[in-house]
């Protein structure tokens, strides 16, 4: 989650931290920081014992949600509320946050996914303008605009760059500007001819490549999913030759020694997360790339779901191919294309 990202940045800090949240839903590394596993390996077993350790925790993890239903925070007031994506998240939420602190930070990009209303009335009403904005657009002279950021190498941050933030962004470091991805393969005649394009794509030294599945034809027509049928009745979009192409460019990263938990899939539409899935796992299946754990390693998702978070390589299915050339509600809010263009570190592959 991106609580988590932000607690494993923080690591190296050695503060006194609490993650509040369900143990198996938390990253392996953060999970030692949850109540009940602190709990276990102190052996504290009274509950005043449970409340002081609660109430000495220097930094407490969590989110928004989790603010109105733990009893830590009718016991304690904290100096500070940092909230981070402030931007994706409704106003009554953020509010039951930021009553517990004295003062309050929000961090958010009004670039980005604002939060997510189902309810069109409520959308025409206001619902899905966070505090963020409000008080942004409210007091300007209340916020700080920050530029440098240290996740995208220069060519992705380009990318970002032209398409939305107006050349604003720049490159914490140099070391963040020139990060490209480093496969430890690197003869293609080991691979076999079949694998020259998809070698190439992956070993070029540029940031960010397009994968222009067009010219396939036919193939490349998505199709409404058998499986997944919205509230409203509608078939869902997948398209398989996308799915098939994302598997086996997964498949030689993880082959040339690319951490699979520093791969990530994401696409707007959670039929083809699903499709993505499948043809992963049976490729795995093969287990050309040393057996099949990694699999479950590379992370599949929504784009909506993976605001927040980053990895090194990001692949972006896209799906909508159609001769009326009809794209969708989904892809036409140039928000959500934002933040699947901003997770990469080193490599971002788009495919449609």
């Amino acid at each position: 989650s991106a609580v988590d990202n932000l607690l494993l940045k923080l690591l190296m800090c050695r503060l006194p931290m609490l993650r509040i949240g369900n143990t198996a839903q938390v990253h392996p590394l953060i999970a030692d920081f949850t109540l009940d596993r602190q709990a276990e390996r102190e052996g504290i077993s009274s509950v005043q014992a449970m409340e002081a350790k609660m109430v000495n925790a220097q930094l407490v993890g969590c989110t928004c949600l989790s603010v109105n239903s733990h009893v830590l925070f009718s016991k304690r007031r904290f100096d500070f509320c940092i909230v981070d994506e402030a931007t994706q998240i409704t106003q009554p939420i953020v509010l039951s946050a930021l009553r517990c602190a004295d003062t309050f930070v929000l961090v958010g990009d009004h670039y980005q996914l604002p939060p997510l209303v189902a309810n069109a009335q409520a959308r025409k009403e206001g619902m899905d303008v966070s505090l963020f904005r409000r008080l942004a657009e409210a007091h300007p002279e209340a916020t700080q605009q920050l530029s440098y950021q240290y996740r995208m190498n220069r060519d992705i941050m380009l990318l970002a760059n032209r398409l939305v933030y107006g050349d604003k962004l720049k490159c914490g470091s140099y070391s963040v500007a020139s990060n490209h991805l480093k496969l430890r393969w690197q003869r293609q005649d080991t691979l076999g001819q079949k694998l020259v394009w998809p070698v190439q794509v992956l070993t070029n030294n540029q940031g960010v490549m397009f994968l222009d599945t067009d010219t396939m034809g036919e193939m490349t027509v998505e199709s409404p999913s058998t499986v997944q049928v919205s509230s409203s009745g509608r078939r869902r979009m997948e398209n398989i030759i996308e799915a098939r192409v994302i598997a086996g460019l997964v498949e030689l990263l993880v082959l040339g020694s690319v951490p699979a938990d520093e791969i990530a899939v994401i696409s707007p539409f959670r039929s083809q997360v699903a499709l993505i899935q499948q043809h992963l796992t049976a490729v795995g299946a093969l287990r050309r790339a040393g057996g099949s754990d990694w699999v479950h390693a590379v992370e599949v998702s929504t784009i909506d779901k993976y605001q927040g978070k980053d990895k090194d390589v990001i692949l972006v299915s896209f799906v909508r191919c159609n001769e009326e050339k009809h794209v969708g509600e989904l892809l036409t809010d140039w928000r959500r294309i934002n933040v699947a263009l901003t997770r990469a570190k080193q490599k971002l592959l788009l495919v449609g």
